[in-house]
């Protein structure tokens, strides 16, 4: 180009557009793609792009509506849940029977979106009663660690085509039990609910498609599939030792341990056994604890040894008292009952004791856990074992 005859003041420089061709012409690369060119506008997961496939092949039903208002509905129950669209998707894909439960573009083909959409209202119907049941079991956002531990029980529930008279039967009971033990020991145990996630699921699905549809909930053969692909539900004697002075996982874990807590009938808090407000530096000073021993106490008073499930009447009037002088405040007999039922032991009259009753609890913890979670557990499936099934509340 000459200078002399070009309008445009650097003739020898040109706006250049950079791109790149794909020749890949799978559909799930092309939407990474889209999503990543599209990260400075307004940000679409690729679960948004799946769901507007859906939406765009569905025929009678607005998906988007459908997903959305239902994933509203199971967050309002019981003490709250955090579910996302994703759950819901897969939950679809899963229960409607799709080959594989995956977040891939071939698995939102016409034809897969038409059973999901002929078969939603039992699908849906399905998953407000496992998330129903796994409420009645106490859990909540802050305690379901892992939202995808739902997806078999509502599969199995399907698969029973149960009504929501299942969570109050007097002849579902054990396959309550069955379930709430299975969950449980599932979000005790780290990594089962992390990688290979979408295989597993898979896995669990053929079990409980195997076992048939009147079937009780087939936990020992479920376990048998995850410890097939390395996820056992055992529990080895380190993990038992993490457990028992685990500050997170508390709730799933007072519930194995103490399981004739009837958390459905009641709105159950964790208590501290030892009240939080008075491992205050300045308190235990003044209470007579030795300075050496009050970092150590502070670091104990939020692990397990130190917390119990305490309904929400007990726990208000309880308040900040110490342990002693609130069983006190019981008959004698029904404060003795309570103490061996939660492995208080001889609980010490005031806070200098903290230690002796740490770890003493922390041991008879300990053996509850190897005889409910360990490789010596004799009852799989139901840890509500012996005199524990009929343990009495203080009056």
């Amino acid at each position: 180009v000459e200078a002399s005859n070009s309008p445009h003041p650097y003739p020898h420089s040109f706006e250049e557009i950079p791109f790149y061709k794909e020749e890949d012409q799978d559909l799930d690369k092309v939407l990474h793609v889209f999503i990543r060119t599209n990260s400075g506008g307004t940000k679409l997961s690729y679960s948004d792009m799946l769901m507007s496939m859906a939406t765009a092949q569905w025929e009678t039903l607005d998906a988007r509506a459908e997903i959305h208002g239902k994933v509203d509905e199971i967050n309002d129950m019981g003490g709250g849940f955090g579910f996302s669209q994703d759950f819901l998707l897969k939950a679809g894909l899963m229960l409607a029977g799709v080959n594989s439960v995956g977040f891939r573009v071939t698995n939102f083909t016409r034809n897969n979106m038409k059973l999901l959409e002929d078969r939603w209202d039992r699908i849906t119907s399905a998953v407000s009663t496992a998330v129903a049941l796994v409420a009645s079991f106490g859990f909540s956002e802050s305690s379901l660690r892992a939202h995808n531990a739902v997806l078999p029980i509502a599969h199995y529930l399907y698969r029973r085509d149960v009504t929501s008279r299942y969570l109050s039967q007097a002849a579902y009971k054990q396959d309550r039990g069955a379930i709430r033990s299975w969950l449980t020991r599932s979000l005790l145990k780290r990594g089962i609910w992390g990688s290979g996630l979408d295989s597993l699921l898979t896995a669990l699905r053929t079990v409980i498609d195997t076992a048939g549809g009147d079937a009780p909930f087939p936990a020992e053969r479920l376990e048998e599939a995850m410890r097939a692909r390395g996820k056992s539900l055992t529990f080895e004697e380190e993990e038992l030792e993490d457990l028992v002075e685990s500050k997170d996982r508390t709730f799933a874990l007072l519930s194995v341990l103490y399981p004739f807590v009837d958390l459905q009938s009641n709105k159950f808090h964790i208590d501290h056994v030892f009240p939080k407000s008075r491992f205050s530096s300045r308190r235990l000073r003044r209470a007579g604890v030795a300075e050496d021993d009050i970092e150590e106490y502070q670091d104990r008073v939020d692990r397990l040894p130190n917390l119990q499930l305490l309904a929400g009447d007990l726990n208000q009037s309880k308040s900040d008292v110490l342990p002693g002088e609130w069983l006190a405040t019981f008959e004698a007999r029904a404060a003795r009952e309570y103490a061996d039922h939660h492995d208080l032991g001889d609980v010490p009259a005031d806070i200098t004791g903290f230690h002796l009753f740490y770890e003493g609890r922390r041991d008879r913890l300990l053996s509850r856990l190897r005889r409910l979670l360990g490789t010596d557990q004799r009852d799989r499936g139901n840890p509500a074992v012996g005199a524990m099934r009929g343990a009495p509340r203080p009056s």
